[in-house]
């Protein structure tokens, strides 16, 4: 082994004892120490430019990952393969159906989409009342506030995930039995209760109605889908249609997409199954109104890609500038004959 290394030249004694000594010669760093000192400001401008080139870029390449970070805790507990559903007004007229009719999804288009969209994995229906006009539809005994009701299915803790702090969420036997039961939020709960106050089994006043409390819950995401977790009660959803008298109305639809299939063509095909069950148009484009979220995070991803992308050719650009400065400038030296008088 000692003798394969000694024989490369690279490897050779000699070799290494002639770099140690071009490391270790005097004269050579007095030669650095004398070009360095000769030309103070140059000296100090091109260690300057190189400081701040890599400052600059540990710097940007911080930020840029900070703000990846901020984007991903935005969207963290939410379901990026989701997509949301919502009737508009029609936009073209159909099968003698005038332009900007109103229609309402309803409870018989879920098992429709249910056996024709085998790419979906999860579904639920969403209804919305209260928390606009600012009146207390959330009482319980002196206290109450004006928060967001929702009605929803156990799917939908599912798309956009809550932390129970308290209790369970709403199940199916909720749904089956429309149980007077409901899930309120971490603010609805600090209003209402007393500080560490377990409030499962204790009942409130939601427009009117006594529910008993199940669970508390706490978003787990920065996205909002209607209103904030914080502030909502939510209920399960076959018992806010009957309680609120909302026949078999939808007013939101939110599913997702099975792992490993584009949330795309799940919208694509909920939507035609929409249309084609409430006689709109298929050309129309206003009709349906879908949000794809993961279109949106791919935007997010995008803009990251760039902004990782720009902050690096600043900063190896600056960090270039710099070591610009530092290379050898080459001296031209000018000689001129001069005569000798006779």
């Amino acid at each position: 082994m000692h003798q394969q290394i000694n024989s490369h030249p690279r490897f050779t004694k000699t070799s290494f004892l002639r770099r140690l000594e071009l490391v270790f010669d005097a004269d050579r760093w007095q030669e650095i120490w004398m070009t360095i000192t000769s030309n103070k400001s140059r000296s100090f401008l091109t260690a300057f430019g190189v400081f701040w080139g890599i400052l600059m870029l540990v710097l940007m390449v911080g930020a840029g990952k900070a703000l990846e970070t901020g984007v991903m805790s935005q969207v963290e507990g939410f379901a990026t393969n989701s997509a949301f559903f919502a009737a508009e007004p029609t936009s073209e007229p159909y099968k003698g159906f005038r332009k900007g009719r109103n229609w309402n999804m309803t409870n018989s288009d879920l098992p429709i989409i249910r056996q024709r969209v085998e790419e979906m994995q999860y579904i639920s229906p969403v209804l919305f009342a209260g928390g606009n006009n600012g009146d207390e539809n959330v009482v319980r005994g002196d206290k109450g506030g004006s928060y967001l009701i929702k009605g929803c299915y156990p799917e939908y803790n599912l798309i956009e995930t809550s932390k129970m702090l308290y209790g369970r969420y709403v199940n199916d036997i909720d749904i089956a039995e429309k149980r007077k039961v409901c899930v309120i939020g971490e603010r609805v709960y600090e209003v209402l209760f007393q500080r560490e106050e377990d409030p499962v089994g204790k009942q409130i006043r939601v427009n009117g109605i006594y529910f008993q409390v199940i669970g508390v819950a706490r978003s787990t995401s920065n996205v909002r889908i209607g209103g904030s977790t914080a502030l909502t009660v939510v209920l399960p959803f076959t018992t806010m249609q009957q309680a609120f008298n909302q026949g078999n109305i939808i007013h939101f639809l939110a599913a997702t997409a099975k792992p490993g299939v584009a949330v795309k063509s799940v919208e694509d095909k909920i939507t035609e199954i929409l249309k084609q069950q409430h006689q709109i148009s298929p050309d129309d484009k206003e009709a349906v109104f879908t949000m794809n979220i993961e279109e949106e995070f791919k935007m997010f991803n995008y803009l990251g890609i760039g902004i990782a992308a720009l902050i690096w050719i600043v900063g190896l650009g600056t960090l270039l500038a710099g070591a610009i400065g530092v290379s050898p400038r080459p001296t031209i030296q000018v000689s001129a004959a001069i005569p000798v008088p006779r």
